[in-house]
């Protein structure tokens, strides 16, 4: 971003903020295209999302509707939650339905196991489980054969490769996603090349090629649910438009 870099003293602060907002979109029906497979074809589903790296949750909150992954995506359906450390160990927590981040099966950091992609426990643990993450949104699990679903991350993903998105500080400049990870920054009509992807169900990172530097967004969310555009770090509001 060519104008960014004004507001990177103010980020520390203002994600301390952000983290506080609940800007999440809410949880759907699970994707009709994604359905539980048939018992004994649990070996087509491959993981994507490695559990073992730090993109799972930022301002962590039990209560946050992008941290808690649901049953089939329905609010309603016991859920469970992913929290790591400081030192990237997960609390992975199991809760019945209609709880509320209230005491629950939960397992410790000490009985996660993270190995090829998978997240288990050990063996006689109270709630069994083997999760593989299919997409930010998304967990199966191959012990249960159910997925777990924490946005509609098809809707997501087409709010952001289906407009541009123009700085509210600085008209002249807009961002385009595109649907194969690209992107361009435009600047006074000047397009400048980029990549992105959907980090979690708070943001997406979006790396500037020209500077070699990354810059996270945040999805804003008006009070009735509705999809308004992406937020930097710095506060700053990108608008959707139509080119």
């Amino acid at each position: 971003m060519k104008k960014i870099s004004a507001f990177l003293a103010l980020l520390t602060a203002l994600m301390l903020i952000l983290s506080s907002c609940d800007v999440v979109k809410p949880v759907s029906e699970i994707d009709p295209n994604k359905p539980s497979p048939p018992s004994g074809n649990t070996d087509r589903i491959d993981p994507v999302i490695d559990p073992a790296d730090d993109k799972w949750s930022w301002g962590y909150t039990e209560n946050t509707l992008g941290e808690s992954w649901f049953l089939d995506g329905k609010k309603d359906n016991p859920f469970f939650t992913v929290q790591p450390d400081e030192e990237g160990l997960l609390t992975i927590s199991f809760f019945d339905a209609g709880t509320e981040a209230a005491p629950g099966r939960s397992s410790s950091d000490s009985s996660i196991l993270v190995s090829e992609m998978h997240v288990t426990n050990e063996p006689g643990s109270e709630k069994e489980f083997d999760l593989v993450f299919t997409d930010p949104f998304t967990a199966f699990d191959t012990i249960s054969e159910e997925y777990y679903v924490r946005g509609d991350y098809v809707s997501l993903f087409d709010d952001l490769t289906s407009s541009a998105f123009r700085s509210t500080v600085y008209p002249q400049e807009y961002i385009i996603l595109h649907t194969d990870g690209t992107a361009e920054d435009n600047y006074e009509g000047t397009a400048y090349p980029g990549s992105w992807y959907v980090e979690n169900a708070h943001r997406l990172l979006y790396h500037d090629a020209e500077t070699d530097s990354d810059i996270r967004f945040y999805y804003s969310y008006s009070e009735n649910g509705s999809f308004i555009g992406l937020t930097n770090s710095a506060g700053e509001l990108w608008e959707p438009f139509s080119i």
